[in-house]
């Protein structure tokens, strides 16, 4: 509940990326600072002064990664239809900016995605034009079966994967549009 005894600030090109002070080097295991902590936290409980400090700050850095590269951003952890199945897509990965990674810390920035519910998430928290933006990018990924996971960055394909992960926080977000947060 408290950032400060293991909250780190990285530069990057003027912005400050939030981190985690424990990384592999120091830790063993990777510091991964993905949107959905943030999301989930906001979704169901509202927002903290100093979770909406530093959140702001992971959506500010997808945001500008946009603004320099036009890749629309939205980074989060989400299962990948097919080989390596799983990867946390992150804002920062220990020293890293920008880089997609499995739990062993291979680097499958290859598979790298937008987000479905990391958009859903930020669309329902924030009245910003890249949130809206994000989400209307997504919109034919909606099956019956619920949504698919995202798009791959590499080539704008579908993840076709449907999970309860993705659908979940889907469900989460739509709830905080029209009932705000899950618990009061």
């Amino acid at each position: 509940m408290q950032y400060d005894p293991i909250l780190r600030w990285q530069g990057y090109y003027g912005l400050n990326l939030p981190g985690d002070i424990r990384t592999a080097k120091t830790h063993g295991v990777s510091a991964i600072t993905t949107s959905e902590p943030f999301l989930l936290e906001a979704l169901e409980y509202g927002w903290r002064d100093d979770a909406y400090w530093v959140a702001s700050h992971v959506f500010d850095a997808q945001i500008f990664r946009y603004n320099q590269t036009g890749q629309l951003t939205s980074l989060s952890e989400d299962h990948i239809k097919g080989k390596p199945y799983f990867a946390y897509n992150a804002i920062l990965v220990d020293e890293k900016p920008f880089t997609s990674v499995t739990a062993k810390r291979t680097d499958v920035s290859d598979k790298r995605g937008i987000s479905t519910k990391g958009s859903f998430g930020w669309w329902a928290l924030l009245r910003h034009p890249y949130a809206f933006a994000l989400l209307e990018n997504l919109t034919h990924l909606q099956t019956d079966g619920g949504w698919y996971a995202g798009l791959f960055e590499a080539d704008m394909s579908a993840n076709k994967i449907l999970t309860l992960n993705t659908n979940a926080v889907v469900l989460e977000a739509l709830h905080y549009k029209a009932f705000g947060p899950l618990v009061r």
